[in-house]
This record gives structure tokens, sequence and C-alpha cells, in this order.
């Protein structure tokens, strides 16, 4: 049986501008998905030419024998266009997913896997008891159990950010892939409407977290507990004296004093993990609801130099109780800025992850 065309020659397109990408990195940065450009530059050919592009070899290999394995496939039952319609949409849908989530960073990632994990989706609601490696381990499982703890894992190693792997291009395209793929075959997926119906489902309520919380914050940070379940960490309050009911109640006005004007950086700070107060205690700068504190540190171009910024920034890091600093680089020069972004670029996750920085650092990603 011959190799179904759309397909085969996606792959060899795509590896030849990856092959390309990799001898000329510097006009390669010109396509990678960045928000920066895309938002502020308009260039959305990004979302697209993104696809084409690999961190290397094993990572193009990895996505290419995915795409080899699934797209034949999906081709002979859709047709060379629906099945381009289908990978295309499904990239278009990863690169959005990943706009939306990092649409405040200055982040860049390629690869084609939000496409390849289209194909994948389009696979599984066509033949749900299929079964499919469930990786790392060596055991297959039904398709439709893989899809439910591939949305799973993926949601929560987007919110770990622990890796250098977009998941959420890959959560992204998978669930556009289904749903074009049902929306082409609606009779194969009213055959299947319960593994449907769970993926929209689920994907969502994971939409719908990532919508009221876009830092991953805990629970709590966005679902207020009812009053009869807090009982227990709630004070009674205090009884009044009772008076004549002829006696009229004492009252004293109130004076507010005006609350001073927020720094622009805080006032970005909050928008994302709430409100901020002064530390009444002294010791850090600000403290959120949750009793967690923050440090800023605002070196002037005056002052600066890489050693005495870095023992700044590791004296902090190591300060007992602190959870995140908060590095203001608007009054550094812009060749100083270039000058410390590789110390914090390459902070060990465990620190890099405290440090929240007006001026934002791109952390590539593979797809």
């Amino acid at each position: 049986m011959t190799e179904p065309p759309a397909n085969l020659f996606l792959i060899l397109f795509t590896c030849s501008v990856s092959i390309w990408g990799f001898n000329n990195r510097e006009k390669q940065a010109k396509f990678v998905f960045r928000p920066e450009n895309i938002l502020a530059g308009k260039e959305y050919y990004r979302l697209v030419s993104s696809a084409f592009l690999h961190a290397n070899w094993a990572h193009l290999l990895a996505n290419m024998y995915s795409l080899y394995c699934f797209g034949p496939m999906i081709e002979r039952l859709f047709g060379p266009l629906h099945f381009l319609l289908i990978y295309f949409s499904s990239v278009v849908g990863g690169s959005l997913l990943s706009l939306y989530v990092h649409r405040h960073h200055d982040y860049a990632a390629y690869g084609a896997s939000g496409g390849v994990c289209g194909m994948i989706f389009a696979y599984i609601v066509m033949f749900p008891q299929s079964r499919l490696p469930l990786f790392p381990f060596p055991v297959a499982v039904p398709a439709w159990l893989y899809a439910i703890a591939f949305m799973i894992a993926s949601f929560f190693a987007m919110k770990s950010q622990q890796d250098n792997v977009g998941h959420d291009a890959h959560l992204g395209g998978a669930v556009i892939g289904l749903l074009v793929a049902s929306l082409l075959q609606p009779e194969i997926a009213q055959r299947n409407w319960q593994l449907f119906v769970s993926v929209v489902v689920l994907s969502g309520a994971l939409l719908t977290y990532l919508m009221v919380n876009p830092l991953f914050l805990p629970m709590r940070a966005v679902v207020t507990v009812p009053s009869w379940l807090n009982f227990r960490f709630t004070r009674q309050a205090k009884k009044e004296p009772r008076r004549h009911p002829s006696q009229p109640a004492q009252t004293y006005p109130k004076t507010e004093e005006p609350e001073p004007e927020r720094d622009w950086l805080i006032q970005q700070i909050e928008e994302q993990v709430g409100k901020l107060e002064k530390d009444s205690t002294g010791r850090y700068d600000w403290i959120d609801k949750f009793g967690r504190t923050y440090d800023v540190l605002g070196p002037t171009s005056q002052d600066f130099t890489l050693p005495s910024f870095r023992a700044a920034v590791m004296d902090r890091l190591n300060t007992p109780g602190l959870n995140f600093v908060i590095v203001d680089t608007r009054q550094l020069q812009e060749g100083q800025v270039l000058t410390m972004r590789p110390f914090l670029s390459n902070l060990p996750d465990n620190q890099f992850n405290r440090v929240i920085r007006s001026y934002a650092f791109p952390a590539r990603k593979r797809r």
C-alpha cells in the first residue's frame, strides 16, 4: 500500500524546514512561536510556522515518527484535504492556547507536537477501543483511557512547569484535533459519544480553571469556602453591651485615609496573585492573602554590577520565610539588563520559579 501523499509531503517538508533551521539559528528565530511578536508585532504566521521547526534531531524524529504512525490512517479515512484541515487546525489550536497561557511572558517555542497530538486524538475518536502505549509505562491501554490520562497529565505538567516541554500546545492541539475530526464525521462521533462528551467536559473544566486562575494558584485562590464549612476557623464576634431602648446608639464618624497610589509593577503582580499588603512585621516588603512573602530588588544603573546583583539575589533567595523575589529592572540600562539575563535564566528550577521579573526572560520550549 502506497504512503498517503499529504502525510508524506508534510513529513518531508517539515524535515526540510527543520534541517534548514538547524543550520540557520538566527533566521530560525524569525519563525518560532513568540507571544510578543504575535500580539505586539502582529506576526500571526508564527502560529503555524513554528510547527515546521524543531530543537534538534531527537525532537524532529520523535514528532515525525508519531505523524508517520497515525497520519496515514487519518488521511485514508478523511481524505487529503480534510487530513490537512485537522492537522493545521490542531497546530493553530495548540498555538492559541500557548498564546493565552504565555501572553504576558517572553516565551519561545517550536515543534509539530500540537498537530501530531491532533492526529492522535482524531484517531482515538475514530477507534476508542484500540490500544495505545501509555508512555513511559510498558503497557498498552484502551485509547479512550489514554485520551483522558493524557489530558490530565498534560494539565498538571503544564501547571508544574518542571520541564522544557510545551504541554499547553499538546493539550490545545489534541482537543482541537478531536473536535474537528468529530465535526467532519459526526456519525462516528455520535457512535462514540461517551468519549466525545468526556473530552469536551474535561477540556472545558481545565480551560475554565485556566481563565480564572492564570498563575495556577491553589484551588482556594478561586473557590470561596462556604461560611458553614469555615466555622472552625472564625472567631465568635464580641457581643455588644445591652442598652436601654430609649438610649440612642452611639455613632462615631469614620475617617478613611486615602490609599497611596500603587506602583505599576505591584499592580501587574496583583492582577495575577490578588491584593498585596505591606508586611506588618517589617521583615519583608509585601505579603499576599495566602501568606506568601515578597521582597523587591530594584538596582539602579549607577550602582549596578553583576557580582553585587548576583549576591543580592542569592541572599534574598536564601532568606528564611521569603517566597518570591521581585526584580525591578526599570532603572537599568539595556546593556545591564542583558548582562544579568544569563544568570537569572540559568538558576535552578526551584530558584528560577521564585524570581518575578519586570523584564521577562525567554524560555524556549519544545513541543
